[in-house]
């Protein structure tokens, strides 16, 4: 075999396969080779280096006159750059020529990759000297990694992010191993420890620890070190001390990535002072963050907000600091969980950060207690902030629970938060705060009236009727003791939601109209347009879908935004009222329009509720397969809230009718197959299932006038067939001869084209 080519000498060797990174390999390399000057960005340990090598590798053929890797990471003084480049290039001094210039003219007539690795402590020079080379050579390309941008005129900038990493750890072993961060970790793992491999009992964990290293490259390979001495389980227990854990002495390994203190240390003393001060405030936040928050809880009396602001870019710039965009909720920011760790650790002993755990309390309070008119405006992205911002909220009632003297304002920050718990989906964790600070808080406040109702309204949604009615009591006792006129109506609501619930619709409506004169006498118009919309369920349970029509579509009305979230509500309502009332396609599309904005603003419970509906006219247009599969999806989006269908007793017999029309239509055993595939079902699939409801049900309009076959007649008597009535009961109920219903039911066997009582049910649950 020949001596290697000379592009390969110039490369350091790798000991290690490239794991992953397929997608970012393509671009980088189809980067480099269409533009000149190419940086690779991202935090340290990321993976820039071993992404640029490879790249270089890959299109090496295309620079006839050599790849050539300058490592700038053992270089302390900006004078020595132009000559480590000289350098590499095989130049010597000139004494009458100065090193840009001797290298400049060596690349002028050459066609080379120059791959200058590690530039941010040397940001500046290595900026001038790029920018010389590109501006004075016409065919050298040049790819840097870097911490921080240059800055340069022509820079084309490619962000390394970390590897993707499985979201939860419930995931299968299959499904573990497409995620790039589980591929390393394996690779790396087996490596060293041959013995080990990725099980249904380990599966869990080696997500959560990719998952606790932020899918960090360098952190992975040094944990799959360690897994020679301990299990995943193990390690993840010991990720508190991951600075001295995970460590990796040898001679192939550069000093600044011996060890993760080493690693995250080398971008810390890059920084200023005043971003490192401002690197471990920001390490407070558990997870994103926006500008707001970070000015709220960082700055002082001797740290300005304008401060705050101006430092931010700065931290982003050396990759400290990660902005993420999330649509309607605009730009947001995080610290990985690597570098947040590392800046709670150079804030201990120093400062414990109460004065900005008090600063992120008192911010995240007056996020909570924002008016709730939000829920009629348009700014429905305020809900999916509120889903961002959990991790914020569980931290600033953490805090409030662990401190004696801040449990009064604890209870008032879980009650503020009443409606996240129910719009966001956590209705059993917002019960648990809720009891943890009901039992520290036992005075006779305006707060603890609040927190319990708002308890009461959570466990009514959860069947536990029990515990709700006990709440409600004690609420309303508090209000009259204290002459809290509000909190003694929205009590009154609840009990009416309570009955509604449970199918007493007679003491529903009696109680729901007290409490929506309540809300009238002390202009809660946001209660009221609620109440309204809890009425116009109750009139639907109480047989009455025109009088629940005219009242979902007053709450309707009196929404000022038709996007917003009480707006879907009430067209929910609305559309379950006009199904009722015969108008099939207007439902689907109102169902369809509650479906994908709730899903747009995370508020999964009225996802569910709509998926559920678009289920039942999915039965009425005789599209009975995807009935079934809406029926498990529903199911699972159901387990994952933590609610309970059953606990709407007035919509059960829809279900019920329905479910039964469907699995008499394709055969129980195709029915709970159909069901566990929609279990299985993933929220783009699921959309995409609501969208062939309506193309079906644009489809067979037509079809649905079957309704018009029977005469008003044999409509009714279909309908006592379908209560289970017997002709003769039939017979008297409607004061006709039983041999009338004999003819009647005859009649409709024929129209129908069935020949049995059980079908003509069927037939009537899906009209």
């Amino acid at each position: 075999m020949g001596d290697p080519p000379r592009w390969a000498r110039q490369l350091p060797s790798e000991i290690t396969s490239f794991v992953g990174r397929t997608d970012e390999l393509a671009e980088v390399t189809r980067l480099v080779r269409c533009t000149r000057f190419v940086t690779l960005t991202g935090a340290g340990g990321v993976g820039k280096t071993r992404l640029a090598l490879q790249a270089a590798r890959l299109i090496a053929d295309a620079f006839p006159d050599g790849v050539f890797f300058v490592d700038f990471s053992d270089i302390t003084t900006n004078e020595l750059v132009a000559s480590t480049i000289a350098r590499r290039l095989g130049l010597v001094e000139d004494a009458g020529r100065s090193m840009i210039d001797l290298v400049v003219s060596y690349l002028s007539s050459r066609r080379i990759l120059l791959v200058l690795d590690t530039c941010e402590h040397l940001l500046d020079t290595c900026a001038e000297v790029t920018a010389e080379i590109v501006r004075r050579t016409e065919l050298v390309h040049i790819l840097t990694t870097t911490r921080q941008p240059l800055g340069v005129r022509g820079e084309h900038l490619f962000e390394v992010r970390p590897l993707d990493f499985p979201p939860n750890p419930e995931i299968s072993v299959g499904e573990l191993e497409r995620f790039d961060a589980v591929k390393l970790l394996i690779d790396r793992a087996s490596a060293v420890s041959p013995a080990f491999e990725v099980s249904n009992a380990n599966a869990p964990y080696v997500a959560q620890l990719c998952a606790r290293l932020d899918g960090l490259p360098l952190a992975l390979e040094l944990a799959a070190v360690r897994l020679r001495a301990f299990t995943v389980q193990q390690l993840i227990d010991h990720l508190d001390r991951r600075f001295s854990l995970f460590a990796a002495r040898g001679i192939s390994v550069p000093p600044r990535q011996q060890t993760l203190d080493a690693l995250i240390r080398w971008t810390y003393d890059l920084c200023e002072p005043a971003e490192q001060l401002l690197w471990a405030r920001l390490s407070i936040f558990p997870a994103t963050f926006d500008l707001a928050a970070a000015q709220a809880v960082c700055a002082d009396d001797e740290f300005e907000a304008d401060k705050v602001l101006e430092l931010i870019p700065s931290l982003v710039d050396k990759s400290v600091v990660v902005p993420i965009e999330y649509g309607n909720a605009g730009v947001r920011y995080k610290l990985l969980d690597t570098i947040r760790a590392f800046g709670a650790l150079k804030a201990t002993g120093t400062n414990t950060f109460r004065d900005e755990l008090k600063r992120h309390r008192d911010h995240y309070m007056l996020t909570a207690e924002r008016d709730t008119s939000w829920m009629c405006s348009s700014r429905s992205d305020l809900n999916s902030t509120a889903q961002l911002e959990l991790p914020n909220f569980r931290m600033a009632l953490a805090y409030c629970l662990e401190n004696s003297d801040e449990r009064a304002a604890g209870l008032k920050l879980a009650a503020s938060l009443w409606i996240h718990w129910r719009t966001t989906g956590h209705l059993a964790e917002g019960r648990q705060w809720f009891e943890k600070f009901l039992d520290v808080s036992p005075a006779p406040t305006s707060a603890r009236a609040k927190a319990l109702w708002a308890s009461a309204w959570l466990a009514t949604l959860q069947g536990d009727f029990i515990e709700a009615d006990r709440m409600l009591s004690e609420a309303e006792g508090i209000a009259a003791e204290i002459g809290d006129k509000v909190a003694s109506t929205n009590a009154t609501e609840i009990r009416g939601l309570g009955y509604l619930l449970r199918g007493d619709y007679k003491k529903s409506i009696a109680l729901l109209s007290l409490a929506l004169e309540g809300h009238i006498a002390s202009k809660q118009w946001v209660s009221r347009l609620f109440c309204l919309h809890r009425l116009a369920q109750a009139a639907l349970g109480a047989g009455e879908p025109a009088s629940a029509r005219d009242l979902a579509q007053q709450c309707f009305d009196g929404c000022p935004e038709p996007a917003s979230w009480l707006a879907i509500n009430a067209q929910w309502i609305l559309g379950i009222s006009l199904w009722r009332l015969g108008e099939t396609s207007t439902a689907l599309e109102l169902e369809r329009r509650v479906a994908v904005t709730s899903y747009k603003i995370q508020d999964r419970l009225a996802f569910s509720l709509a998926i559920q509906v678009i289920s039942w006219i999915a039965t009425t247009n005789g599209d009975h397969d995807r009935a079934a599969l809406l029926v498990g999806a529903v199911e699972r989006s159901w387990r994952e809230i933590g609610a309970h269908f059953a606990a709407r007793g007035y919509l059960s017999s829809f279900q019920r009718s329905c479910a039964e029309a469907t699995m008499l239509a394709i055969g129980a055993k195709k029915y709970e197959s159909l069901v566990r595939q929609g279990v299985a079902l993933g929220d783009d699939a699921l959309l995409a299932e609501i969208d062939a409801a309506v193309q079906f049900d644009a489809a067979g309009s037509e079809r649905r006038d079957t309704k018009k076959i029977l005469t008003a007649r044999e409509f009714e008597i279909a309908g006592l067939v379908a209560n289970g009535l017997t002709n003769s009961a039939i017979a008297e109920k409607l004061f006709i001869s039983t041999r009338t219903v004999d003819a009647h039911i005859q009649n409709t066997f024929t129209k129908l084209s069935v020949n049995s009582r059980a079908q003509i049910a069927a037939w009537f649950a899906s009209h």
